[in-house]
């Protein structure tokens, strides 16, 4: 079977680590992320801020959608936000979380954020 022949699911919450290495692996080497987020243990940071937005904010406000046949066989995701407000208190764990894993780039991602 090709990954064209397979339907998109909703994700789950055992579908979130999977997705969140995948989605590591995939930004990785992307300038943004090479930029705002600490080059020591890169990939190991990445996986964690995407696995933290996955699990705090996009699976719970959001929705996050996928093609594999199990939580540990994703071979594509899309996350999507939606407009329904996130709860204040959500925002600030996930700034002051966000803040430990982008390490000595915080203060680039903070102001790349605010440019955006």
């Amino acid at each position: 079977m090709s990954i064209r022949d397979e339907t998109p699911r909703k994700a789950v919450d055992a579908d979130a680590p999977a997705v969140a290495a995948m989605l590591a692996e995939a930004f990785e080497v992307y300038p943004w992320t090479r930029w705002t987020v600490d080059a020591a243990g890169h990939p190991a940071r990445l996986e964690a801020l995407q696995r933290l937005a996955i699990e705090r904010l996009a699976m719970p406000y959001g929705e996050v959608w996928l093609i594999g046949p199990t939580p540990n066989d994703v071979h594509s995701a899309a996350v999507w936000m939606s407009p329904a407000p996130v709860p204040a208190a959500v925002i600030e764990d996930v700034s002051r979380r966000s803040a430990v894993l982008d390490g000595t780039h915080h203060q680039r991602a903070v102001d790349a954020e605010r440019a955006i």
